[in-house]
């Protein structure tokens, strides 16, 4: 990509940006109903702030070039195809009548409400790549990869919907675990190899049910293929088991089979801001407080040796089954600092007051460290915040008793402070 910043131009330099998109448009390089790189991409494409990525995409907007759905991200208009109903039941942006004074086209204002409306190109394109992602979309992904591998789905039961869908079949001791769009094969592909790494290592852990190739894709998603543990997920009287299980995790050798990543811990959290139903202003407050969080990681001096390390270690990603405690979700799994991982459960205990004092100690004591007594544990405690506000702000539009637990989140974040205890989901 050719394009430099300016300084001697009298112009703003989101402006400059967007204009370069806009060629890029015109040129055909981003064809129309595709989407829009995410803000987090521009910035890091064009080496601009992130702000300035975000006004540019809004200048974008303005002039009818793209069009934002809410939950479902940015595409590029088709200039011939604009009609008069919004469709999808999203928040479409009208063009105005200052922006007609602006220079970019004559249309109508508030007056005569035409809005760039969603093209049905853009409708089936969100449904391919998994932007609607909900019971009813995924069901059928369900069907068609069972088919696929010769299981039967009948009778299959959703048991957990998030950046995953995860259904149990009735006809087999099998999980079927759908990702929500294509984004997601580099990170499912290497949780496959890690649970066949733990495999060979005889570390306690989910194991892959026998089917080959996986992952497997149908429909744009990634579909892995797992066998179903009997027994239970841990409860707070299981928070030891976690703390030993990562103690474990944490003392196995790197993995020599396949590239491990080095974390990033707020990778997953800008996307999800950017596409999430939530007011402007929240979006605004999140992604802010994600790049005061990035300059705060990278001057942090960690007191741990840095290892594998899980990337999710709550505890419901802990199985008991006939007295053995199982590990399992694997798609976080990166090289970096332990402390990531213990700082979830204390995180949960400081800020959430989901654990006793008593249960917290008992997590510490069967690791072998207490995060909380570093210094450091502020900076990874709001960034833990961040990760689990962000988490649930994905499917507010899905249930009302989630649409409120958001906002007593979100308030914690804009505050600084917890006001009224969190609720897991």
């Amino acid at each position: 990509m050719n394009f430099k910043i300016q300084t001697d131009n009298p112009v703003y330099i989101y402006e400059s940006v967007a204009d370069h998109i806009a060629l890029r448009i015109e040129s055909g390089e981003l064809k129309p109903n595709q989407p829009l790189p995410a803000e987090r991409r521009l910035a890091d494409e064009y080496g601009v702030s992130l702000g300035t990525a975000r006004r540019a995409t809004e200048l974008l907007r303005e002039r009818g070039l793209v069009i934002t759905l809410r939950s479902k991200g940015t595409f590029v208009t088709d200039p011939h195809k604009q009609v008069d109903q919004p469709a999808f039941g999203a928040a479409v942006y009208s063009i105005t009548a200052a922006q007609e004074r602006r220079g970019w086209g004559n249309v109508p204002g508030p007056a005569s409400p035409r809005s760039l409306a969603v093209d049905p190109a853009i409708e089936e394109r969100c449904m391919a790549e998994g932007l609607v992602f909900s019971p009813e979309t995924t069901r059928p992904v369900l069907e068609e990869a069972c088919r696929k591998v010769g299981l039967d789905a009948g009778g299959a039961s959703l048991m957990r919907l998030g950046e995953n869908a995860l259904y149990r079949l009735e006809s087999a001791p099998v999980v079927v675990r759908i990702a929500r769009n294509m984004d997601y094969w580099a990170s499912v592909a290497k949780e496959v190899n890690v649970a066949r790494w733990l495999a060979d290592l005889d570390f306690p852990a989910a194991e892959l049910f026998d089917v080959n190739g996986q992952p497997i894709e149908i429909s744009g998603h990634p579909v892995t293929f797992w066998r179903f543990i009997p027994g239970s997920v841990a409860t707070p009287g299981d928070v030891a088991r976690l703390g030993e299980s990562l103690r474990k995790l944490h003392h196995l050798p790197f993995p020599t089979d396949f590239d491990l990543p080095t974390v990033d811990i707020l990778s997953r959290v800008e996307p999800r801001v950017e596409k999430a139903p939530v007011p402007d202003a929240d979006k605004e407050i999140l992604l802010a407080r994600c790049e005061e969080l990035r300059d705060e990681i990278a001057a942090l001096q960690f007191p741990l040796a840095p290892t594998v390390i899980h990337g999710d270690a709550h505890i419901k990603n802990v199985m008991v089954n006939a007295g053995r405690t199982v590990l399992i979700d694997f798609e976080n799994v990166a090289w970096g600092q332990p402390e990531w991982d213990l700082s979830m459960t204390a995180t949960e205990y400081v800020t959430a007051g989901w654990w006793s004092a008593g249960q917290y100690a008992e997590f510490a004591e069967a690791y072998g460290f207490d995060v909380t007594s570093w210094e450091g544990f502020r900076t990874l405690r709001a960034t833990h915040e961040i990760k689990m506000t962000t988490w649930i702000m994905q499917n507010v539009d899905q249930s009302p008793d989630i649409a409120a637990e958001y906002r007593t989140r979100i308030q914690t974040i804009r505050n600084g402070h917890v006001d009224q205890r969190w609720r897991p989901f």
